[in-house]
């Protein structure tokens, strides 16, 4: 038994008419990932879709337990017999001569240096769905600067709700260049919902292309900053039809001698109507040598069309620390205790776990910053 007819004819209908496919080049690795029941055909589907279109010389096969690793593999054998395969051990990285390679994400981390990484993630939501898909990249620090590259594409269909969560947190001299673009249909949702800590430089603008009407987009994003670093992150929001909401709300922090950059572009064409937009952008900075940029791209016309832009910088004021410590924090736990408050309403919707672990690290990169 092969693909379902409907597995190969829907990644070819989206690959074919993407912008992606036209500007894609010939990639070193390419992942498709599985952690879904019942998706390893599709993620077969679509590796052998960018193979045939030579856009990957290879193919890492990530699965979220070991348990896959050998029914991924037996799915390979079963309908793409002809690909060369290897499952991913100490010695992977001597043979290149595989096109795909599989294994879990403890195997993968092992063999992190040995691969030339790129990621490509693609979700669709048929009519009606609703997807929460929840991401965490980290990285160990390694000895020489590491580029960390990306694409990752979401497609809601009529009334589909999709949203993605990522927390990312890169060791200092990791480059971090990341796209995020998704398509919201006729009475679709796409709402990204980021975090970026650490990396030397992330590069980073979720979009939303509001194609249908009633269409909705949403970026909500929080950036810290540290010593050496640059968060030069942002969002987009296309209207292309009429009655479409956006909205995007991005907090950064920038801690010594950090930097944060906001990015954004709103564009409503002409011949449309009853758009509307709403932008926030606040930043805080935490020492003297701290910066933040803003750069609002946004283009209005048509009828009955509104935008609306606010952007703030503040900093942590002595008198809320002194007011802290004479209630028995510690100068570290004030200022830190500051900066989780700023982003305390964007932390909500993140899920629990991730809130936690949200927090942890920001009081962890809030160490040492005081003085």
């Amino acid at each position: 038994m092969g693909f379902r007819f409907f597995h190969d004819a829907s990644v070819d209908y989206h690959i074919g008419s993407s912008e992606a496919a036209r500007g894609f080049q010939t990639l070193d690795i390419d992942q498709a990932q599985v952690g879904f029941a019942g998706k390893t055909r599709v993620a077969i589907a679509l590796c052998d879709l960018m193979v045939r279109a030579k856009w990957a010389k290879r193919i890492l096969f990530l699965c979220d337990r070991r348990e896959l690793v050998k029914q991924a593999d037996e799915a390979f054998k079963e309908h793409l017999p002809g690909e060369p395969r290897t499952v991913i051990s100490r010695n992977t990285y001597k043979d290149r001569a595989q096109r795909v390679y599989i294994g879990t994400y403890p195997a993968m981390i092992k063999q992190f240096q040995n691969f030339d990484v790129g990621f490509f993630d693609l979700v669709i939501a048929d009519e009606g769905a609703e997807i929460t898909y929840m991401e965490g990249c980290t990285a160990p620090k390694f000895e020489t600067a590491t580029l960390h590259s990306a694409v990752v594409e979401l497609v809601a269909l009529k009334n589909a709700k999709i949203q993605y969560i990522t927390v990312q947190n890169w060791s200092s001299n990791v480059f971090n260049l990341v796209t995020k673009r998704g398509m919201a249909d006729e009475g679709a949702e796409v709402k990204w919902i980021d975090c970026n800590i650490g990396s030397r430089l992330t590069m980073k603008y979720p979009g939303v292309v509001l194609k249908g009407q009633g269409a909705r987009g949403e970026v909500l994003s929080i950036a810290l900053a540290n010593d050496g670093q640059h968060q030069d992150t942002g969002a987009k929001m296309m209207h292309l039809a009429d009655n479409t909401t956006s909205n995007i709300i991005s907090k950064s922090i920038s801690i010594g001698e950090g930097r944060s950059t906001y990015r954004g572009q709103v564009h409503m064409p002409k011949h449309l109507k009853n758009c509307k937009n709403n932008t926030e952008c606040d930043a805080l900075l935490i020492n003297t040598n701290s910066r933040t940029d803003t750069y609002p791209a946004i283009t209005t016309r048509g009828q009955n069309n509104t935008v609306q832009h606010e952007a703030s910088v503040s900093k942590v004021s002595a008198e809320q620390i002194f007011y802290m410590m004479q209630r028995g924090l510690s100068e570290g736990e004030a200022m830190s205790l500051a900066v989780n408050g700023f982003v305390n309403e964007l932390m909500k919707a993140f899920p629990m776990e991730y809130s936690v672990e949200l927090k942890r690290l920001i009081d962890m990169e809030m160490e040492g910053s005081v003085g």
